[in-house]
């Protein structure tokens, strides 16, 4: 069985990490590195939703559907980031997918802070 792209990019990136890490993979819950671009690109996603969900306010909409009418905005961000650039989509529909995953995703998680 073949592997997909993510799932090896993934392993390579864990192999990469293990021994960058000699083997030793720890994560804080506070005071890990963000590397800029990904900021960058969660930011946009970020603000991506927010105006999904102040349209789809406007329009009545559930949230399944916003997530739906904001996943090409979130498809264009994440074909710009470092590991997409210049890549072909071979599964149009699977990249939409996942894209609404996550801008439904990220929407979750802006819904679970508290107001402030």
């Amino acid at each position: 069985m073949s592997l997909s792209w993510l799932k090896k990019a993934g392993s390579i990136a864990l192999k990469a990490t293990a021994v960058a890490a000699g083997v030793q993979t720890t994560f804080a819950s506070e005071g890990v590195a963000v590397p800029a671009k990904v900021t960058d690109a969660l930011d946009k996603i970020t603000d991506l939703v927010i105006t999904a969900e102040s349209f789809g306010q406007i329009l009545t909409l559930d949230g399944p559907s916003k997530a739906r009418g904001v996943a090409p905005a979130i498809g264009q961000v994440l074909l710009q980031t470092g590991a997409l650039k210049g890549r072909k989509i071979k599964d149009p529909e699977l990249f939409m997918k996942g894209c609404t995953v996550i801008g439904g995703g990220v929407a979750d998680v802006l819904n679970s802070l508290e107001e402030g």
